[in-house]
């Protein structure tokens, strides 16, 4: 979270050490430009998950096997999904511009950071298998089967492109000359854009008793790109304090502040740009080449998640006065980190965690 709040007791401090009441500024308007690097880190969760569905009537089965063999009748499938887990970092640089409002011992604070070019690397892996047992079920004109089995996997080198963006808006109010409590709404995206290279394989077999009745291996060589959205929004309170500094060659305050945010999340992705070569697809039982591969070619999906966290923000921020009259520089660093938990099991990602810590530099000017 961006932390601003400590603005105020800036403000109030400063006006201490040139010695001038605090009620006599009445209303005081301050603009500031802020930038340094932010060290992001935006990790998702591996994720395992089986479901079992009794008495499926296999037509409902969306395989090419299964479809080009008529199947029909009911069968217990039993599914596993497994998806690894992903790191998202970098070292961003970012511009932080922001206005406060003080009238008397309230403050309203806007502010908008805007962090730009980031770019990780990862290795990237997603498996399916599908365990059908026939209850009667049949294919081939009426010919029964005992079990089909089904292995999808999907391993990609994956190069990502992110931005990330965020706003604050923060009222508070300064409890004394150095104590103040504040509160607030935060909303922060990052976009990412990823392109994945690598390869997609499968196994499929059909069997009756003894008797294998079909089958078919493929493989290809994939690239697409992968969009993925994550937003988070929430309300957030918090407290700061600044020790005054009035020595003859530094004049200032350093601040703490801290606070304590709930955020709702929600991750959208999606993909496109779809590219197959060096396509194989093989009937093992005759060992003859097939020339239908389409829909062998399905490429999983990261899916959506919604969830929410309770995190804390810490921060620390040298502002000093300079000789420029309502003129001050900061410098510090703001730190926070959430842990988002999914809303629902049925959503097939992983827990989702955010850390943020960010070096800043920044100039304000008072009216």
């Amino acid at each position: 979270m961006v932390l601003m709040m400590h603005r105020k007791l800036m403000i109030t401090v400063i006006l201490v050490l040139m010695n001038v009441p605090v009620g006599a500024f009445d209303r005081v308007v301050q603009p500031r430009i802020d930038a340094g690097i932010m060290d992001y880190r935006l990790e998702v969760d591996p994720v395992t998950q089986l479901d079992a569905i009794p008495n499926l009537d296999i037509s409902l089965v969306d395989n090419p096997v299964l479809s080009d063999l008529g199947a029909q009748g009911a069968a217990n499938l039993n599914t596993t999904r497994s998806q690894d887990g992903f790191r998202v970092a970098d070292n961003l640089t970012f511009v932080n511009t922001g206005v406060t409002l003080f009238v008397d011992r309230w403050y309203t604070d806007f502010s908008y950071l805007r962090a730009f070019d980031g770019r990780s690397r990862r290795n990237w892996r997603e498996s399916s298998n599908w365990d059908v047992l026939s209850q009667g079920a049949t294919v081939l004109d009426e010919v029964e089967f005992d079990r089909f089995t089904s292995s999808r996997r999907v391993d990609f080198a994956v190069v990502d492109k992110f931005d990330r963006d965020e706003v604050n808006f923060t009222i508070g109010y300064a409890v004394t000359e150095y104590f103040s409590v504040f509160g607030g709404y935060r909303y922060s995206s990052i976009r990412l854009n990823s392109r994945q290279r690598g390869s997609i394989s499968g196994h499929d077999t059909l069997t009756a008793g003894n008797v294998v009745l079909a089958d078919v291996s493929f493989s290809a060589l994939h690239s697409n790109l992968f969009k993925a959205d994550f937003r988070q929004h929430g309300p957030f309170i918090g407290t700061a304090y600044a020790v005054p500094v009035n020595g003859q060659f530094l004049r200032g305050a350093l601040n703490f502040n801290a606070a304590i945010a709930y955020q709702d999340a929600r991750l959208k992705a999606s993909i496109s740009d779809l590219d197959f070569s060096e396509v194989s697809l093989v009937d093992n039982l005759s060992g003859q080449a097939l020339p239908r591969t389409g829909d062998f070619l399905v490429i999983p999906e990261l899916g959506t998640f919604s969830g929410d966290a309770v995190g804390i923000s810490l921060g620390v921020v040298w502002r000093g006065l300079t000789a420029v009259e309502g003129l001050s520089y900061g410098v510090g660093v703001n730190a926070y980190n959430y842990q988002f938990t999914s809303d629902s099991p049925r959503e097939f990602v992983g827990n989702i965690s955010e850390r943020v810590i960010r070096y800043q530099l920044g100039v304000a000017y008072q009216f």
